[in-house]
């Protein structure tokens, strides 16, 4: 840039001397050979932050490298497996106003720009996680050098935490990897391998593990000759034509507003008019204009809400009243039942790298497990994400058998069976024959009761409930169940498997449906009494989608799957009486044999995988009622608010202990959205008096079932102690 963004009186100036910082997390240190190497290491915490006080202290070290004349500058981590996992999130959730936001961001752009501009050559050593501002640093330097560890993730997901990349990101990434790139991936908030990372632009040097600082260093030197990477012809092109480029941004909005309402999640509009005006202003007005947009972007609701969600999946690591300190580790694996879940959870293990054992009754279903994995990893490899040699580590890690052979030496069984109550037990009962006495079985029910299943077993303290949701390649939350038998020892044991497989687990009590599928029966539960009552699914599903909800509850009842549908709902319907409403449609849709999405015909007429028209099957199974109209505030309250009615109720039983695993347990099990922060965030600011008096309306004018709970009504003064 030719002239450098201004610094906000509200930060104080990086003051002339240097010298150690590393109170701040960051130090200097000037080798043999005149490289001056800065080292990221924040002090008390497993990762680097980019926090206001480290980049004073880098600014600092900036100025007194520069004094020392380095011969060059190269930026390492002294953490493992993080090079620097972006900005303070903390810090972002503190900002109220956008002014303040701004300032922040033109701090940072000054910083990167200090980077950018020093008088001798940089390098970043990328050798774990470099995200957000991290990777805006990386950007600032000369050359980009990524080692080949598992533990290298690339990005900018600024978008994520409602937020775009405010340290120079928007304008430095297309200029790197090209216009096309930055659309993808700042618009996405993607993050790559070091491999993918490397053929997208992403960084100029891929190289060996354990060697990003030898090559940096002959990077520096001249020993090595490594070209930065700069974008190609095409994308050159489409830089430099004002009407290509307009025309690439149009086709990029466009995708955006498929999946996204920027009224929703406002931030990858922003970024995609920030990378736009970076070639349409000049420097200094495209760098405060950034600045701004992340200023405009930072305060508002759907930020504050995600910032919030990320900080409180990191709370689920520690769970209330479960010690995992001690607790066994599953290294080896198995699974009973390899339908759609079986599969998933097959694929799953592979994709972490542990072995599993999956056993079927019936060689098709092995077949279509092993199909179902294989063509996840298939399509990584097509896209790039992974080589054909990661997929085949992964596949090795899968192994098939109709019989229990080899569950001898699991030290974790997941039973993936039909949801009926004697199968299961069956099962358990053959898998306590044949694993070892401290191995742990799970079960994978979405219904039934723990204690139901571990009834007559030699040892019920070592069942737990592991339960994931479908598809489990996307659907980050695991409930772990803790039946009134169960050990401690075991549960721990399924809370640490589910961290090690990836999953954001949350500790659940034995119960019927336990809480995500419990609470989500009296929205489905509702929905359906709507039909019956002559609501159009398309408008009703559309009115829930404009709430925010990833599809409506009749696309979700045929994504489900109809059948699965009325046996939770029966178990549920056994639990809790009248407090369900009434319905007879999903017992006569599944006994003429329409499932849904899986028969072709549900809620829905389904043809090559797309949804059409509602189907005449459903109409009539209603009852064929009388079309009539809700509004979409009416709608919206009789689907949302008994969830939060019950919640209140979970609560009170302790099904779990904080209501920031209700809000976990909807947003990453049922796509509750995110950008409202969850559940009881939502009722939190829409204020649980007025919801408990909406209810009371509602009871008043629909049916007794919507009064509100006690349990909502000693609420009313807030949910959230803290």
């Amino acid at each position: 840039m030719n002239e450098k963004p201004q610094t906000s009186l509200n930060f104080e100036e990086p003051r002339p001397g240097g010298g150690d910082t590393g109170g701040r997390g960051v130090r200097l240190e000037v080798d043999p050979e005149g490289i001056g190497w800065i080292v990221f290491d924040l002090p008390g915490g497993k990762v680097n932050k980019l926090t206001t006080p480290m980049m004073e202290a880098l600014r600092d070290l900036l100025d007194d490298a520069q004094r020392r004349g380095v011969a060059a500058l190269a930026f390492v981590s002294g953490k493992l497996d993080t090079f620097m996992a972006g900005a303070d999130v903390k810090e972002i959730a503190g900002v109220t106003d956008a002014r303040v936001g701004r300032e922040k961001s033109a701090y940072g752009q000054a910083v990167m720009e200090a980077i950018g501009r020093f008088p001798r050559p940089t390098a970043a050593v990328i050798a774990g996680a470099c995200l957000g501002g991290g990777y805006e640093l990386a950007l600032a330097c000369d050359y980009r050098v990524a080692e080949n560890r598992a533990a290298v993730k690339i990005g900018l997901p600024e978008v994520k935490l409602g937020i775009l990349p405010g340290f120079g990101g928007t304008q430095r990434l297309p200029r790197r990897a090209g216009i096309r790139t930055a659309f993808d991936m700042i618009l996405s908030g993607k993050t790559l391998p070091a491999k993918p990372a490397f053929r997208r632009g992403l960084v100029d040097a891929f190289v060996p593990e354990g060697m990003g600082r030898q090559v940096a260093a002959e990077i520096l030197t001249g020993a090595r000759r490594v070209i930065p990477h700069r974008p190609g012809r095409t994308d050159r092109l489409l830089a430099s034509v004002p009407f290509a480029r307009n025309f690439v941004a149009g086709k990029a909005r466009q995708a955006l507003a498929r999946n996204l309402r920027p009224d929703h999640y406002p931030a990858p509009f922003s970024a995609l008019e920030a990378i736009v005006g970076g070639y349409a202003m000049g420097e200094t007005a495209a760098y405060g204009n950034e600045a701004r947009l992340l200023g405009e972007a930072i305060v508002t609701g759907t930020s504050k809400n995600l910032c919030w969600l990320f900080e409180v999946s990191s709370e689920a690591k520690t769970p209330v009243g479960l010690s995992l300190e001690g607790a066994p580790r599953s290294s080896r694996l198995a699974v009973v039942g390899a339908g759609i879940m079986g599969g998933g959870i097959a694929w799953l293990a592979g994709e972490r790298g542990l072995p599993i054992r999956i056993k079927d009754i019936a060689p098709e279903a092995l077949e279509s497990a092993a199909h179902t994995a294989g063509g996840l990893w298939a399509k990584n490899v097509r896209r790039r994400r992974l080589t054909r040699n990661d997929r085949d580590r992964r596949v090795e890690k899968l192994s098939f058998t109709l019989s229990y052979t080899g569950f001898g030496t699991v030290d974790a069984a997941v039973e993936a069976v039909v949801e009926n109550l004697e199968v299961k037990r069956k099962v358990v009962a053959e898998l306590e024959r044949v694993v070892r006495d401290d191995a742990i079985i799970a079960s994978n029910t979405s219904s039934l009761r723990i204690a139901d299943i571990a009834e007559g077993a030699r040892r019920p303290e070592r069942i737990v409930g592991l339960h994931f949701f479908n598809p489990v390649n996307r659907m980050p939350l695991v409930e772990v169940v803790a039946g009134p038998a169960s050990a401690e020892r075991s549960v721990a044991a399924a809370y640490r498997l589910a961290l090690d497989l990836g999953k954001t687990p949350i500790l659940v009590r034995d119960g019927p449906g336990f809480l995500v599928n419990r609470l989500l029966a009296f929205y489905l539960g509702e929905a359906l009494h709507l039909f019956e009552n002559g609501a159009d699914p398309v408008r009703v599903d559309r009115m829930l989608a404009d709430f925010g909800m990833p599809m409506g509850p009749y696309a979700l009842l045929d994504q489900i799957g109809l059948d699965v549908a009325e046996k939770v709902t029966h178990v549920l319907e056994a639990a809790f009486g009248d407090r369900l409403p009434p319905q007879a449609t999903l017992g006569r849709l599944t006994a003429d044999g329409h499932l849904g999405r899986k028969s072709g015909r549900g809620f829905y007429v389904y043809a090559g995988g797309k949804q059409g028209e509602v189907s005449p099957e459903a109409r009539h199974a209603a009852g064929s009622p009388a079309g009539r109209e809700f509004t979409p505030e009416d709608v919206v309250d009789r689907l949302v608010l008994p969830m939060v009615n019950e919640a209140a109720r979970c609560l009170e039983e302790g099904v779990v202990a904080r209501p920031l695993d209700v809000d976990l347990g909807m947003v990453m099990g049922t796509g509750f959205p995110p950008f409202r922060g969850g559940l009881l965030r939502y009722a939190d600011a829409r204020g649980v008096g007025a919801i408990a008096k909406r209810l009371q309306a509602l009871a008043a004018s629909v049916d007794a079932r919507l009064a509100p709970s006690e349990a909502l009504r000693a609420r009313a003064a807030g949910f959230y102690e803290g």
